[in-house]
């Protein structure tokens, strides 16, 4: 097939429709996560996008990071806590409401866990200074926010 005036401008934008359909489809993904955390109670930050494979948390004091709200994979997590205070994770099965598994993340301690897509995280900070933990991915994670402790 020859390229002409009336095919040209479509042969050139062909490969592209792929990369645009996808961008359009990750755009629209983040639109109804920024649309459902605007709505949740207790909220005090919108979900990221999805979360590169390292990344370092700031959990602010008397404050608790959920992570992986709106997430619809299993994905694994190698956590280190990087500061010198206790760090409460729970681990809770969205539907049920029941927690999974609780544990304390001691100051400079290394933890690899396997989360399931109908389970969130819940980083704990019930001290009075800000803690940092550092989270490696296996993938990225939709549905990243604070809330405020109770």
């Amino acid at each position: 097939m020859f390229l002409n005036k009336s095919n040209f401008s479509s042969a050139i934008f062909l490969p592209f429709i792929p990369i645009l359909l996808h961008k359009i489809l990750f755009s629209f993904q983040y639109i109804i996560a920024l649309v459902i955390a605007s709505v949740l109670p207790g909220s005090t930050s919108i979900p990221d996008l999805p979360s590169s494979t390292n990344s370092g948390i700031t959990i602010p004091a008397n404050q608790t990071f959920l992570l992986g709200e709106l997430n619809d994979e299993n994905y694994s997590v190698e956590l280190k806590n990087k500061s010198n205070l206790i760090i409460s994770i729970k681990v809770i099965n969205k539907k049920s409401n029941q927690i999974v598994e609780k544990f304390d993340l001691e100051p400079q301690v290394k933890k690899v866990m396997q989360i399931s897509k109908k389970e969130i995280v819940h980083f704990i900070n019930n001290s009075d200074r800000d803690v940092i933990v550092d989270a490696i991915l296996s993938d990225g994670v939709l549905g990243r926010r604070y809330i405020t402790n109770n």
